[in-house]
């Protein structure tokens, strides 16, 4: 399998899902999602509201 074109999925962007898009992204393509517009609104602008894997984490990963 070649893992270069693999994309990944996480489901709940909380305090575990969220770190562990973040800490797959460093190798991965990844894509997450959660139900709370509120969440995602505040992911997209950058801003960790689980106070998880911290703003600059959130900034500096490239995640759809």
């Amino acid at each position: 399998m070649n893992h270069q074109n693999l994309t990944i999925g996480v489901v709940g962007l909380g305090y575990v899902g969220l770190p562990l898009l973040i800490s797959f992204a460093k190798h991965y393509k990844m894509v997450g999602f959660d139900i709370s517009k509120r969440k995602i609104q505040n992911l997209l602008s950058g801003h960790d509201d689980t106070n998880e894997v911290g703003n600059d984490a959130i900034k500096n990963t490239k995640a759809s």
